[in-house]
C-alpha cells in the first residue's frame, strides 16, 4: 500500500496543472528564429547567429522538459509575434516534449515552421514531429535525424497511426510524459527481474528500485545517490540511539520520518545558499521515497541484521541507478511512445524470466570454489593396507 501510495504521488507532479488550459491562441505576426537547446552556451554561441536561445542545461531529462516547457511559454507570451522558424535542438526528446506541453496550454503556431534536429533517430524524430505539427497548428514540421540520412525512413501508416493516438491524447489534456512513464514501467521491471532472478541481487521489493529511479528523475543522479546514502547512515545511525528509548518499531519509524523531512530541508536550503546546482529540483515525492527507504532499512535491520540491510540498500540502488539511465540517458519515454512493441518484448522476456529456475549469478561465484575439483596436493594421502 504504501509503495502504491508512492507511486501515485510521482505521477502528480507529472501531471503539470501549473495553470489552467487557455484557449487557442494565433500569432498575428511572425519573426525571427528562436531555439530550443540543452547544449551548454559555448557549443551554441558560434552557430545561434542573431537567434534568440532558449537553454536549459539541467541534470536530468524530465527537469530539461519542464525548464524549456515553461521558458518558452513565457517568450511566447512576453514576445509581440510568433517566431518564424523554431529550432528544436536536443540531444533526445526533451524539447520536442516541450514544445507539446507549451501546445497543451493553447498556444498555437500556425506561421511558424518547426525543425527538429534529434541525435535519437529519425523513427523517433518523425513521429514526435509529427505529434507537435497535429497538436500545435504548425505550418510545416521539418525532421533531422541519423536514421534518416542512412535511408531508414519509418514506415508512413505506422506514424500516422502512433502520432493520430499521441496526439488525441494530448488535445485531451494528457501529458505525454506521463503516458510514457507509465509505458515504461513493464521495461524498468523486466530489469528489476534480470537483477533478482538473473543476477541475484537482494532489493527492498520488486518495485524499491523503481520508485528510486523515478525519485532520481526529479533529484539527478548525483545528488540523488548522495542523498539515498545520507538517509541510509542516518537511520542506521538513528536506530542504534532509539533502541535506547525502547519504544515501538511504529514510534521509532516516524522520528527517522521526521529526521528525513529535517536533513532534506536543510540539504535544499544550504545548497540553494551555496549556489549548488540540482537542489533546486528537490520535491515532494523523493522526500516520500526517501521515508519509505528508510522505513524498508529499519525493517531489514531489524529482521536481518546490519549486513544483510545494508547489502539490500546497495542492491536496490544499483538497480536503480541502471533504471535511471535507460529512462534518462536512453531517452525510454520517448521510446516506447514510437516503439510500443518494446512492452511486448519485455512481457515475454518476464515470462521466460519467470519460468526459469536456474542458479543465478552470484550463485556461480559464490559456489566457485566449492564445485572445483580439489588439488592434488590437497588430497588425504590414502593409508597404506
Amino acid at each position: 500500500m504504501v509503495a502504491l501510495v508512492v507511486f501515485v504521488s510521482a505521477l502528480a507532479p507529472l501531471a503539470r496543472a501549473d495553470a489552467p488550459p487557455r484557449p487557442p491562441t494565433v500569432a498575428k505576426r511572425t519573426g525571427g528564429r528562436l531555439i530550443l537547446s540543452d547544449a551548454s552556451p559555448a557549443a551554441t554561441g558560434s552557430s545561434a547567429g542573431a537567434a534568440r536561445i532558449l537553454r536549459s542545461t539541467a541534470p536530468t531529462r524530465l527537469v530539461r522538459e519542464r525548464a524549456l516547457a515553461r521558458a518558452l511559454l513565457a517568450e511566447l507570451a512576453a514576445g509581440p509575434s510568433r517566431p518564424a522558424a523554431l529550432i528544436v535542438a536536443t540531444r533526445d526528446g526533451a524539447g520536442a516534449m516541450a514544445l507539446l506541453d507549451v501546445a497543451q496550454h493553447g498556444v498555437r503556431l500556425p506561421d511558424t515552421t518547426v525543425r527538429i534536429v534529434s541525435a535519437s533517430g529519425g523513427v523517433l524524430a518523425e513521429t514526435l514531429g509529427d505529434v507537435v505539427q497535429r497538436v500545435s497548428g504548425a505550418r510545416a514540421v521539418l525532421v533531422t535525424g541519423p536514421e534518416d540520412a542512412a535511408g531508414h525512413p519509418p514506415s508512413p501508416g505506422r506514424r500516422r497511426l502512433l502520432a493520430a493516438l499521441w496526439a488525441g491524447a494530448v488535445r485531451s489534456g494528457v501529458p505525454l510524459s506521463l503516458l510514457g512513464m507509465l509505458l515504461c514501467m513493464p521495461v524498468l521491471a523486466l530489469v528489476v527481474v534480470v537483477g533478482r532472478l538473473a543476477i541475484g541481487v537482494h532489493t527492498f521489493g520488486t518495485f524499491g528500485p523503481i520508485i528510486i529511479a523515478l525519485a532520481l528523475l526529479t533529484t539527478g543522479l548525483g545528488w540523488g545517490v548522495v542523498t539515498f546514502v545520507m538517509i541510509v547512515g542516518v537511520g542506521v545511525w538513528m536506530r542504534q540511539l532509539l533502541q535506547r528509548l525502547a519504544l515501538q518499531a511504529v514510534a521509532r519509524v516516524a522520528i527517522l520520518v521526521t529526521l528525513v523531512a529535517l536533513m532534506m530541508s536543510a540539504l535544499v536550503v544550504g545548497g540553494a545558499l551555496l549556489g549548488v546546482p540540482g537542489v533546486q529540483h528537490f520535491g515532494v515525492f523523493p522526500m516520500l521515497v526517501m521515508a519509505h527507504l528508510i522505513e524498508s532499512v529499519s525493517s531489514a535491520q531489524l529482521e536481518l541484521g546490519l549486513g544483510r540491510a545494508l547489502a539490500t540498500a546497495a542492491g536496490t540502488l544499483a538497480l536503480a541507478v541502471v533504471c535511471y539511465a535507460m529512462v534518462d540517458r536512453l531517452d525510454l519515454i520517448s521510446n516506447v511512445l514510437v516503439r510500443p512493441e518494446l512492452l511486448l518484448g519485455s512481457t515475454g522476456l518476464t515470462v521466460l524470466l519467470g519460468r526459469w529456475h536456474g542458479m543465478r549469478l552470484v550463485e556461480y561465484v559464490r559456489f566457485w570454489r566449492a564445485a572445483a575439483p580439489p588439488d592434488d596436493d590437497a588430497r588425504p594421502e590414502r593409508l597404506a593396507s
